[in-house]
Order: C-alpha cells, then structure tokens, then sequence
C-alpha cells in the first residue's frame, strides 16, 4: 500500500514547461557566453601570431595606411591651381579647368580616335562626326587635328599651366590620407583630364608636332603616378594603370605613323621607365587595402553607423572578425606571391588557381569567412591588366630601339638579338616567361611583337580574346607608285 506522502518525496511533481524552458535557455546562454569567450580568446591568439608573420612580410595591420612624405608646393605637380582643382573634391574647379574637360563638339571624345583618322574630314572612324554634323562646322580648318587643337586654344593658358607644373620634380594628391576611402579624389575628372591630353597628343602628332605631343604625354604620365606611383588605395592603382594603358596606346599609334624620331623615342622611353605597374599593384594592397580594411573592420566594430554597416555588427565577436581578417589577409598575400617583383614576372597560373580556391571556400557558409568573402576584390581582373599594360611598356621599349635601327638601317632587323647592345640592353623579357617577346617580321616594313598573354600559350599573334598580347609595328605603306596596285607593298612573306 503506497504512501502519497512519501511517493510525492520521493518522485516529485514534473517540472511545468515554462520553467524547463527557462532553464534551458540560462543553460544555451551560458554555452554561448563560454563559446564567445573562447572565439575571442583564440581569435586574439591567431591575430597577434598573423600581425607578426604580416609585419615580417610588410603589412602593418595595426598601423595607420601608408601616407606619402610631405613635398613643399613650388615642386609638387599636384599643387598646380588648375590640376588641384580638377582632381581634388574638396577644391573648386576653375572655370578653366572646366572649359579643359568640355568635347570638342561634334567629336565623341570617348571614342578611341586613332592619329590616322585625324589628317583627313572623310575618315569613317567611329568618332569622327557624322556627315550631317560636318555640314554645320563654320570656318573649318583644314584637318580634324587642327580642329581638336583650335578647341583646347580657347584654354591655352591653362594647358601651358598643366605642362608647366607636370615638368616639377615630384607629385602628390593632398588627401585626408587617415580617410578610410578615397572620397577625396575625383576621378571621374581624372579619366576626363587623361582622354583630353590623350586627344591632344594625337592631334599634335598628327600634325607632325611631336615635341608637342611630348608635353601632352607627360601630363598622362604626371596623372597616373600620383602620389609618386605608391598608390594608397586599389582604386588609385587601377587608375594608374589605366591611364599608363591610354599613353602606351598612344605611343604605339606614333610609331605605326612615323611620327616620333630618335630624340622623342629616347624621351618617351625615359617617361615609361617610371612605370612599375606590379610594384604599385603589391604596395597599394600591403601599405593601403590590407591596413585600411583591418582598420575599417575596427570602426565598424565600434561605430557600425559611421560606415553604413548594420547595428548587429557591434555584436559579433571580436575572435570572429579577427578569424575572418585573418583569411583575408592570408588570401591576398597568397595572391600577391605569384607577383616576382624581383625578377618582372607574374605567374597567371599560380593567380588563377588561388582564385579557384578561394572560390571554392567561400562556396558554403563559415563564421571565419563569411565577412572575409565580402571583403576580398577579384584580383585575378586587376592583376592581369597591370601585367598587359606593363609588358606592353616592355613591348615599347623594344618598339623604340626597332624604330631607331630601321632609321639606321632603313629596314627592320630578322631578330631581336640584332639590337643587342647597340639599340637595347637588356632586352626585356616576357612578364609570363621570362622569356624574349615574340617577334615577326611581316614585310620589309612591319612586324608584330608580343607576349603569349594570361593563358601563357603562344597563339601565334592572336588577338582574339586578348589570347596574346600584341604590338604591331612599322610604318605605314607608301603612297602606291603609278600602276601599282593599293596595299601590295607591304604584303606578308
């Protein structure tokens, strides 16, 4: 016979749900408060060991981001009124300045208007003004290049001013340089300034005024390395590179023209050797994006606000941002070691295949990437722009000792050990091979030269999907003898 006292002390009424509840949430709590102290915990361990392997390979992560030195203004080209004005937020633009960025209408400035299609009003090249609009132009001169130049002479003063101050020694963007972003510089204004002198320096060529011409294309030179080519951002790499693209481009469409001689080669090739566009790509990564996204991450942190991030940001725990800026940090510089600074090379293989990695580990979801993912750009893209635009600067280099010895010699060499050492030396190599560029001669007068591009296959010239990256030189054909044919002068052997 059971006893209701004793069975109650004994087997004691079941817990009411709420309550059990309750204690099961104290105990998840309690799990977490444990497990965020352990995230912190390791996360700070792994951080300071990955601060010191970074500080051994130059990265400062707990440093401010690298802010060039001081520069007085008498010889920094950047404190020229008219090129502060257009390349500084923070500055007015003068009404120069503005006049300077205005389109020689009716041309679409946009529009890559080679030096051929200059010397002549029925050039079908893409931006040369519509027939209609031809009809419209009073008083016009004799050639589009003269026209383009009339334009840019209502702002002479201000172009005189720009080559006066692109000539000064060194250069320097005065920016908020503990500025989390590169809000400071207008580039848009830049791109607008780079395709005006762009513009210009073709239309002088081809006019034959290649001194002028030379003026235009050190402005270009002066923009792209701002800051003294140590850019602090990825953003103000990239802008480097571009704009060192557009001068290349240039200088490649003056040598398919004849338009340079022997003395502009020779000051062309001094503007170009200021270019490295590899070393400017690693420096902005390990001196400004690495620094200034640890940074970033910090304030965020504290002020989630400040940066547009979302509230919830203050709340995840340090261990995890530290865990995720630790892959960052780790992916870029695997990244950046395929770059062999010390030799010129990039290995496309070794880059692509990192990507294909990082691809790969940022498929599914993981505390310690998930904010490492949304912070890495796609280098891959970037670093394969620079390596094209800089091996086209080592295809120049090559292109300008070719020109002097056809000028020698009035025709081009069977190979490029003929040039060495009397027109070049050393002979660059291929930033992919290490090897010497390609080259072919396609007729007495013109030849290709190339790179065997990202793929680092030989595609035979193809320029197709940017498979190789090539430089057609020579000279343009001679006018036709009487009797001859158009175009069989320079036909292919």
């Amino acid at each position: 016979m059971s006893n209701p006292a004793l069975d109650k002390l004994i087997k004691p009424e079941p817990m009411h749900g709420g309550l059990k509840f309750l204690f099961w949430l104290i105990g998840l709590g309690l799990i977490g408060v444990i497990a965020w102290f352990a995230i912190d915990l390791t996360g700070l361990q792994a951080w300071k060991q990955h601060v010191a392997v970074m500080r051994s390979q130059g990265v400062d992560l707990e440093g401010s981001i690298y802010v060039p030195p001081a520069i007085p203004d008498e010889k920094n080209a950047f404190k020229s009124p008219s090129i502060e004005s257009l390349v500084h937020q923070r500055v007015a633009q003068t009404e120069g300045a503005i006049k300077l960025l205005s389109q020689p209408e009716p041309f679409k400035t946009s529009a890559p208007l080679p030096i051929g299609a200059l010397d002549s009003w029925d050039s079908n090249h893409e931006g040369m003004p519509p027939k209609a609009a031809l009809a419209e132009i009073k008083d016009r001169p004799t050639t589009p290049a003269q026209y383009i130049l009339n334009h840019y002479d209502t702002v002479a003063e201000v172009i005189a001013e720009i080559h006066a101050a692109c000539d000064l020694p060194r250069s320097r963007l005065h920016l908020d340089y503990e500025s989390l972003t590169d809000n400071g510089v207008d580039f848009a204004s830049f791109r607008q300034m780079a395709q005006t002198f762009a513009l210009r320096a073709r239309a002088n060529l081809a006019l034959g005024r290649a001194s002028a011409a030379l003026d235009d294309l050190n402005v270009l030179r002066r923009l792209a390395l701002a800051s003294e080519g140590r850019p602090t951002t990825l953003l103000q790499g990239m802008v480097e590179t571009a704009i060192a693209g557009l001068m290349v481009k240039v200088i490649e469409e003056a040598i398919q023209e004849g338009a340079l001689s022997v003395d502009a080669c020779e000051e062309l090739k001094q503007q170009l050797a200021f270019f490295d566009l590899p070393a400017s790509f690693v420096f902005s990564i390990k001196k400004g994006e690495l620094p200034g996204v640890a940074r970033m991450m910090e304030a965020a942190k504290s002020a989630p606000a400040s940066l547009g991030a979302p509230p919830a940001t203050a709340f995840i725990p340090d261990g995890i941002v530290q865990r995720n800026l630790i892959v960052h940090g780790e992916s870029l510089l695997a990244m950046l070691s395929a770059i062999d600074l010390d030799k010129g090379l990039i290995d496309p293989k070794a880059i692509d295949n990192h990507e294909a990695a990082m691809e790969t580990e940022f498929r599914s979801f993981s505390p310690t990437t998930f904010l490492a993912k949304l912070m890495i750009p796609s280098l891959s893209s970037a670093m394969g722009v620079a390596g094209k635009v800089q091996m086209r600067i080592r295809l120049a280099r090559i292109a300008f000792a070719l020109e002097s010895f056809r000028l020698e010699h009035d025709i081009f060499p069977e190979s490029l050990n003929d040039l060495v050492p009397d027109f070049i030396d050393p002979l660059p190599e291929d930033i992919v091979t290490g090897e010497a560029p390609i080259y072919r001669l396609l007729g007495p007068s013109k030849y290709q030269l190339y790179s065997v591009g990202w793929n680092a296959l030989n595609d035979g010239g193809d320029t197709k999907d940017d498979r190789d990256w090539v430089w057609l030189g020579g000279m343009p054909p001679a006018e036709p003898e009487s009797g001859q044919p158009a175009g069989t002068a320079d036909a292919p052997q």
